[in-house]
């Protein structure tokens, strides 16, 4: 089970401009039913959906790391391992799918998940396996999709 606390975020004038949202595991509670905690890179350009999703991934139990662009994460995944590249497919700059496409080059095994707010136009015919989540996105979408991640690292593993 998770908490889910709600702050609200206030402007100059003391309104409530919007709601900052963030998930904590339930005290006890296991690492998303025991599943195996993945190691993820979050590639994201709008800040506060990169902090709600990477603490959401680790509200769930998952090793989380994360970038603002493309050219940001390149490094990243050069220096160390990642079981999962979550990125969104609209960034600045270097493309979500491009980015995909270059770590798959350095990293083969790598696993790639997709976020978009354009449906799966983008990444429908790609020449290489990726999972595709519309956003906004629940919590038991994403859930699914690092538990068939998870399922495909774990046979490759074997």
């Amino acid at each position: 089970p998770l908490d889910l606390y709600y702050t609200p975020i206030r402007n100059e004038a003391g309104q409530v401009a919007g709601v900052l949202c963030a998930l904590s595991r339930a005290q006890g509670a296991p690492a998303s039913d025991g599943a195996r905690a993945l190691r993820i890179l979050v590639v994201e350009d709008n800040a506060d959906a990169r902090y709600l999703v990477c603490e959401t991934l680790r509200a769930l139990g998952h090793e989380v790391q994360a970038a603002s662009t493309g050219e940001d994460a390149l490094p990243e995944l050069a220096s160390q391992p990642f079981d999962v590249l979550f990125t969104d497919v609209s960034l600045p700059g270097m493309s979500g799918v491009e980015l995909a496409r270059q770590a798959r080059g350095q990293a083969p095994a790598l696993q790639l998940l997709f976020a978009s707010g354009y449906g799966d136009e983008l990444t429908r015919h790609l020449e290489f396996p990726a999972q595709s989540l519309q956003k906004p996105y629940d919590i038991e979408q994403l859930q699914t999709a690092l538990a068939r991640i998870a399922g495909r690292t774990d046979a490759g593993a074997a």
